[in-house]
């Protein structure tokens, strides 16, 4: 029985099977219940005058929306996708759900995949290793998967990445290991991955530009909040607020989350 929370014995009667389900299932409610309690105790106790949170300024309903929708995914491990127009804040949105995520004391690493040309950033991304190709480096390097270990990357501009780098990217948001560019070995990542992007990814995937098994992967948390885009208390990062790290509100521009 070491390991097993229950069992029964042969022969034995359907009401007995069902018994031993249902006290499984009480148990294990009760752990999940007991984790998000723990989420729920580490994110009221944590400091959030010293993280970014405090730049998230406002008090309408779209800003309370999204300041709970930032707690609710820092309460996760999950994959998170960010979607608005350029300028909204939305790096400030992914470095708020880092910092007050459990994985808070590990590095946060971000990239914008729209500003590098296809073979730089899958080594940088990716890492590679000696001789990989003309120009690398003698000791090889390692890339971003490999420096945000046990912390967070955040791939702004996801939608420009090319279709053979996210077929590469979906192995690892899958397997969680990474391989270098001329490797053969497959290396362990403990990361959480945030993506932004300004496009419409749904949009991308029917026309063939996006992998959809990518997008369902990384739209584990992301959702349109239509009900925010109605709202006139519409909020954006704008006029001094990017530069000066503040998220405030504005009649004019959205940030999906």
């Amino acid at each position: 029985k070491y390991g097993v929370k229950q069992y029964v014995l042969k022969p034995c009667s359907q009401s007995k099977i069902e018994e031993a389900i249902r006290e499984v299932s009480k148990d294990c409610y009760a752990r999940k219940q007991a984790r998000n309690l723990e989420n729920s105790q580490y994110l009221l106790t944590n400091n959030m005058q010293h993280n970014i949170m405090s730049s998230i300024i406002g008090e309408s309903k779209a800003i309370l929306r999204l300041k709970a929708a930032i707690l609710k995914a820092a309460g996760t491990n999950a994959t998170v996708l960010i979607q608005g127009e350029s300028g909204t804040g939305k790096e400030l949105i992914a470095q708020a759900v880092h910092d007050n995520s459990p994985r808070h004391t590990g590095p946060f690493v971000a990239i914008n995949c729209a500003s590098l040309p296809e073979s730089i950033l899958e080594s940088e991304l990716f890492g590679y290793v000696k001789g990989a190709f003309t120009g690398a480096d003698r000791d090889g390097k390692r890339g971003l998967f490999e420096q945000a270990h046990t912390g967070t990357i955040f791939l702004d501009e996801i939608g420009e990445i090319p279709m053979g780098i996210q077929g590469k990217l979906l192995r690892v948001l899958q397997e969680r290991t990474i391989r270098r560019v001329g490797g053969e070995k497959s290396t362990p990542v403990d990361i959480r991955v945030i993506a932004a992007t300004n496009r419409d990814l749904v949009c991308m995937v029917k026309e063939g530009n996006f992998r959809s098994y990518l997008y369902f992967r990384i739209n584990v948390l992301g959702q349109e909040d239509s009900a925010a885009a109605r709202a006139p208390g519409r909020y954006c990062a704008a006029g001094g607020g990017v530069s000066g790290g503040s998220l405030c509100e504005k009649s004019q521009g959205i940030l999906f989350l």
